[in-house]
């Protein structure tokens, strides 16, 4: 068997005129894993206390919406899409998407992605408060959320700084849990950042905040 590899070596070492494979390229950083932990979760109900299956079921769901907002908005330089941020954007519902895609600076990376290779996320924390309707089923909820990681740049001997937090209010729509009002308060290394999204009511649908631009 040794015999037979290396006189397949040869054969194609030879007939490439001598000249040996490029050596291959650096590798690309794996993305890391990433999700929020939920420090609490509380339930409101408006009559019926609603089941413990549901409420876990339901703070997984919401989980899931900041899970993949955060990944896209600044882990994996691969959803970046050279700043337009497709995938964190699809998080966001109704006039708050509009509003969503106007806040990218503040609410992702924004243009600081072009300058990072890799972020590493360092702390994800969540506080979850869902409103239940009279029949027990869940309707709007409210979460707080704390970002922080560290950034990669490229020929840089240090990382830079990320630190972001907000308070989202997400909705079912169409079937799926959504952001409909955002406000988000974001600092990367000396450059702060804020916004503020529409503002729905728990039962009603996203209405503009009055300033309708970041504080």
């Amino acid at each position: 068997m040794l015999l037979v590899a290396i006189s397949v070596f040869l054969f194609f070492f030879l007939r490439d005129g001598g000249a040996l494979p490029p050596p291959l390229g650096p590798e690309e950083p794996e993305v890391p894993e990433f999700s929020f932990v939920v420090k609490n979760a509380t339930a409101f109900p408006l009559a019926r206390k609603p089941r413990i299956r549901t409420h876990r079921k339901a703070v997984e769901q919401v989980k899931g919406v900041l899970d993949r907002f955060y990944v896209a908005g600044f882990i994996d330089p691969g959803q970046w899409e050279d700043g337009r941020f497709t995938a964190a954007l699809e998080q966001f519902a109704g006039p708050t998407a509009r509003e969503a895609r106007r806040d990218l600076p503040d609410l992702t990376l924004g243009k600081t992605a072009i300058w990072l290779n890799l972020v590493t996320p360092e702390e994800g924390v969540l506080r979850i408060t869902l409103l239940y309707e009279r029949a027990g089923n869940p309707v709007a909820a409210i979460v707080k959320a704390r970002f922080e990681a560290a950034g990669d740049v490229a020929g840089e001997p240090q990382d830079v700084s990320i630190k972001h937090s907000g308070e989202y209010i997400l909705r079912r729509v169409s079937g799926r849990w959504a952001i409909v009002g955002y406000r988000v308060l974001g600092k990367i290394a000396e450059q702060s950042v804020a916004a503020t999204g529409g503002s729905p009511s728990p039962t009603g649908p996203g209405t503009r905040s009055p300033e309708g631009t970041a504080p």
